[in-house]
């Protein structure tokens, strides 16, 4: 592949001129990033004791005991929860 190499070669100075604004878009996407996740764990611990149960803490109890490498088939089982998506390291661990 020669392509690569010389795309690479021909964006280094763009990444080297544009480092603290890239710096700076990576400070304010985490702080987002943050928040959610702050968001997230506290909309789940409100939940937490409800009866009946509540299909946060469904998608989190499922997240909790899943393998590493489960396969899922069909729909994701935290689609649509609130959640966003169970953690699966491994790209090749889960559907699509």
């Amino acid at each position: 592949m020669v392509g690569m190499p010389l795309l690479t070669q021909a964006l280094t100075g763009h990444r080297t001129a544009a480092a603290e604004r890239i710096a700076e878009r990576y400070e304010r996407v985490k702080a987002i990033h943050d928040q959610q996740r702050i968001a997230w764990r506290d909309a789940l611990e409100a939940v937490r004791g409800e009866s009946p149960i509540d299909p946060r803490w469904v998608s989190h109890c499922i997240d909790a005991v899943k393998m590493v490498d489960a396969i899922r088939f069909g729909r994701r089982h935290s689609g649509g929860l609130g959640l966003g998506e169970p953690g699966f390291p491994d790209p090749g661990s889960c559907s699509p």
